[in-house]
Order: C-alpha cells, then sequence, then structure tokens
C-alpha cells in the first residue's frame, strides 16, 4: 500500500471511529484533534501476583499533532489526562501511540 493510499484509510477510520478532543501541549495553545480513545485491559505483578486493570491509550495523526510529549493535556468528553511517554510514530509515521494518565 502507497503511503498516500495508507493516509487516506487512517483519515477515515479516525473520521469513522475517532473522537472530537482537545490537544493542549505544554506551553502552547489547544488544538482541536480527532482521536482514536481506547481503554483496553493492562496487566501488572502486584506482591507476585498478576492484577488486570483497565488503562487508557489514545492515538494521535501525526498530521494534526506533529511531535507530542510526555505531560502535554487531553481533553475528551469534559475529562483531561496527561500524555504519557508517547510512541514513536508507526512504521509509516503517521500516527503516535501513547498512555494517559488522570490530569
Amino acid at each position: 500500500m502507497s503511503d498516500a493510499r495508507a493516509q487516506k484509510a487512517i483519515d477515515a477510520a479516525f473520521r469513522h471511529m475517532g473522537r472530537d478532543a482537545v490537544y493542549t501541549p505544554a506551553g502552547g495553545e489547544p488544538l482541536n484533534v480527532r482521536v482514536l480513545f481506547t481503554r483496553p485491559d493492562a496487566m501488572a505483578d502486584v506482591l507476585g501476583e498478576r492484577r488486570f486493570g483497565p488503562s487508557q491509550l489514545i492515538e494521535l495523526r501525526k498530521s494534526e499533532v506533529a511531535a507530542p510529549k510526555k505531560g502535554d493535556l487531553i481533553a475528551i468528553d469534559g475529562r483531561t489526562y496527561k500524555l504519557d511517554q508517547p510512541s514513536q510514530p508507526d512504521d509509516r509515521r503517521l500516527k503516535w501511540r501513547a498512555a494517559l494518565n488522570p490530569a
């Protein structure tokens, strides 16, 4: 798949399955964006036992947010979160993924 086709596919996914959000970089101006927001279960070892609990992940299009950083804020449905360390962009460099923590 060409990069242009991949971009169109990602844009379609964000348009149809995404949610409106407000992204605010540290020291910057708020920006309206469209995000993919999920809450998969996360596994952690606590005192030698495996525990499962909800986590919060977000995907941002690089075309909207060029360089997200840890501590930047994202507001979704009236709740504000801080980005944990964003991952490197995907293999085509079209989107970022980051865990969220309550702000």
